[in-house]
């Protein structure tokens, strides 16, 4: 092996020291996700956080940015700023399309019970989508909401691992095609639901801790 090939392999075993700041972490469940400056989301499991303060969401951090299996992950994380000390916080998300600082409007459809259930955002100044809700049916289903801790884990996934290469969307595509008749069944059977709410948050877990 050649320096600079060694030198690679090392670069990418020690992963790039970057930072960024907390988009959402869990202390109950131990995880959260973390938004490097380039616009990166990474995972961040509470193993991942040096010292004995855990984050909270709008901290900033640095932290080695580095791909594993479910994608970008932060290691070795440091708080730099806590966001206590930051300036009022600002619900407001920048639209991909204009670059503007909007409050989203949500679209709903209708549940297979007739109760709503959240499809997309749309920029309420030009209309582009903000945000697609309606690529983890199974686990919104099972959890109960499609911004809670786990389901967020899953679109991570989906978004930096399964988009990236043909087999995931053609994965991706078959999920979109099978689901809705799972989440009904779901919807029908509490038992089953449990059941597969068990072996997503095992997968969970084993990523966290």
């Amino acid at each position: 092996m050649n320096t600079k090939a060694l030198e690679r392999q090392l670069k990418l075993k020690s992963g790039v020291s970057v930072k960024g700041k907390i988009k959402f972490f869990s202390r109950e469940k131990g995880f959260g996700f973390v938004v490097a400056d380039n616009g990166t989301e990474h995972f961040l499991g509470v193993r991942e956080v040096v010292g004995a303060d855990l984050p909270n969401n709008g901290d900033l951090v640095e932290f080695e940015s580095r791909n594993g299996k479910k994608g970008p992950y932060a290691a070795k994380l440091k708080i730099i700023k806590s966001s206590e000390n930051s300036e009022r916080r600002d619900d407001r998300v920048v639209c991909p399309s204009c670059q503007k600082k909007v409050f989203p409007k949500l679209i709903h459809d209708r549940g297979a019970f007739g109760d709503p259930k959240p499809r997309k955002s749309l920029c309420p100044l030009c209309g582009a989508t903000v945000k697609d809700f309606s690529g983890c049916f199974i686990a919104t289903s099972v959890y109960g909401d499609f911004d809670a801790p786990e389901v967020l884990f899953y679109r991570h996934y989906r978004d930096n691992v399964l988009k990236t290469n043909f087999l995931g969307r053609v994965l991706i595509k078959l999920y979109y095609q099978v689901s809705p008749s799972i989440v009904v069944l779901l919807e029908k059977s509490p038992r089953i639901s449990h059941m597969v709410k068990k072996q997503l948050d095992k997968a969970v877990r084993k990523e966290s801790f």
